[in-house]
């Protein structure tokens, strides 16, 4: 897998420790070649074996804890594995068909403008959003590389395409941006300085208010990055906390700190502010919509599950659960499900159509023509 995407340069985040790369590296997956069969398969194959070298680790820390044999040869995860072995045979026996909802952008040249001894946004947004919040939004994505930008573009099916790192755009995708995704009711999601790198010109804040339709003014001066939501605003009747910030990425090592510039504020008459600065009150979280698409912009490189939740609900796309503590993958063939906490869930799953739904791991027929079912994951 590994050779596969440095072959094609396509590996967008390299500097995370060993394990935390390789239980990620499934996120960064080879995935925006015209979405054809065969990457389906492949990216379905690489969950697969990744999941297994998971389990191994962890099989491996639980094991030495209390004492146990350590993983190799254990019957436990030996089933398990076989269980693994087992689904893929099956599914590559299938037709696959992607007919995901929400496209996700990552690119790698904005982290060469930045000091790497500064707070890197990069950072928050394509590790602390893309795994640890989207997987959790109760619908699928299709994840492409920048570079990409004009094969996704031929693809009317998404209804939210999310750039989480575009700080470096060429004026080509921009103008490719400008007129193939801002259409067909499309809503697009914007972190922290999209566009605001011009690697022929500089550092460039025009091209900011130019990318995500709205007046974006930028500020230098240090912040501390905290989001005070508006407690009135549609979004947010059920958020727990009315206040989000990023988290903090290598929080041991100091010259990672809480404050970074620049950031940018809206200024625009036609937005909807859904959240302000917590240091100045300026708009942080801004919502406007266009004749054929609407532009949902965040000064902060992060977003809660809860929020783009949100986000994917007014876009008009299909969740398949409203639990934010399960894990959630799928395509026109198959939804997983995987429940990340202690005790047991129980959830309904919502299926964009009527179907056939088989439960691979009991082998058994739940339903042979609903929407919907119930299902009970343990922990």
């Amino acid at each position: 897998i590994y050779s596969s995407l440095q072959g094609h340069g396509k590996i967008a985040w390299s500097e995370l420790d060993n394990r935390t790369w390789l239980s990620t590296l499934a996120d960064y997956k080879e995935y925006s070649q015209r979405g054809t069969i065969e990457v389906e398969r492949l990216n379905f194959g690489a969950n697969l074996c990744l999941g297994m070298a998971e389990r191994r680790l962890n099989f491996d820390s639980v094991k030495a804890e209390k004492g146990m044999a350590l993983w190799n040869g254990d019957p436990e995860l030996n089933r398990e594995l076989r269980n693994y072995s087992a689904v893929e045979d099956f599914a590559l026996q299938e037709p696959w068909y992607s007919d995901k909802e929400i496209a996700v952008f990552i690119g790698d040249r904005n982290q060469y403008f930045m000091d790497l001894l500064t707070p890197l946004p990069n950072f928050n947004q394509v590790y602390e959003v893309l795994q640890k919040e989207l997987h959790f939004i109760g619908a699928a994505f299709d994840l492409y590389h920048l570079d990409d930008l004009r094969a996704a573009s031929d693809r009317e099916i998404y209804k939210l395409c999310i750039f989480l790192n575009a700080e470096a755009l060429s004026d080509e995708q921009i103008v490719i941006i400008n007129e193939r995704f801002k259409r067909n009711g499309r809503t697009l999601l914007w972190f922290w300085a999209p566009g605001y790198i011009n690697e022929r010109t500089g550092m460039d804040a025009g091209r900011v208010s130019d990318v995500t339709g709205m007046v974006l003014k930028v500020d230098l001066t240090p912040i501390m990055d905290e989001i005070r939501l508006d407690p009135s605003h549609r979004w947010f009747p059920e958020m727990d906390s009315q206040k989000i910030f990023s988290r903090l990425p290598y929080a041991n090592r100091q010259w990672f700190q809480k404050t970074y510039a620049p950031h940018f504020h809206a200024e625009d008459n036609g937005i909807e502010t859904a959240g302000r600065y917590a240091v100045n009150g300026k708009t942080a979280f801004a919502i406007k919509k266009a004749k054929d698409w609407t532009s949902v912009f965040c000064g902060i490189p992060y977003l809660p599950r809860q929020i783009l939740s949100k986000v994917a609900e007014e876009a008009g796309v299909h969740r398949f659960v409203n639990d934010p503590r399960l894990y959630v993958n799928a395509c026109r063939s198959w939804v997983v499900l995987h429940n990340t906490v202690a005790e047991p869930s129980e959830t309904m799953v919502r299926l964009p159509r009527h179907a056939r739904i088989y439960d691979l791991f009991r082998k058994k027929v739940l339903s042979r023509g609903a929407n919907k079912f119930d299902t009970r994951l343990g922990p």
